[in-house]
């Protein structure tokens, strides 16, 4: 519990304006989810074969949502995901493929790969056939990449 307030203090201090799970970041709107959205979303990420990969096994699930859809608010939503994977020690799950590194279609399981600094973008990258996740080094890399976007 203490965690969570304090991941809600942080966003306190960086909002214009916080209403519950609602928040606004240079007057552009975000939703904060803490916990799976799904109550399998962290079995699926264990079945993944991410902690062999990783080397610990995540427990539990913060999500950011950007409610618009502009560059400023990929932007935002990037400097969100990366200052809390700083401070909790995290990766982040993109929620789809990013424009970098493997792409694993037809892959029969989905054992991750994972791929340091792919395509130039320093960081880990790690890949399966239904997502991208990465550490915040790896997210503040694509950040400044011509390609960057967050997959939403």
């Amino acid at each position: 519990m203490e965690r969570v307030a304090a991941l809600r203090r942080g966003i306190s201090r960086i909002a214009d304006e916080v209403r519950g799970d609602d928040f606004w970041v240079d007057q552009r709107p975000f939703i904060l989810t803490v916990g799976p959205e799904h109550p399998e979303a962290i079995s699926e990420v264990l079945e993944a074969g991410l902690p062999e990969v990783l080397g610990w096994s995540p427990e539990d699930v913060v999500s950011f949502a950007a409610m618009c859809n502009d560059d400023q608010d990929h932007r935002l939503l990037a400097r969100l995901c990366i200052d809390l994977a700083e401070a909790e020690g995290g990766i982040i799950d993109f929620g789809g493929r990013l424009a970098i590194g493997p792409q694993l279609d037809g892959l029969e399981d989905d054992t991750p790969v994972r791929v340091e600094n792919p395509d130039g973008v320093t960081g880990v990258l790690l890949v399966t056939a239904r997502s991208h996740y990465g550490d915040a080094a790896l997210a503040r890399s694509w950040l400044r990449h011509a390609r960057f976007r967050m997959v939403k």
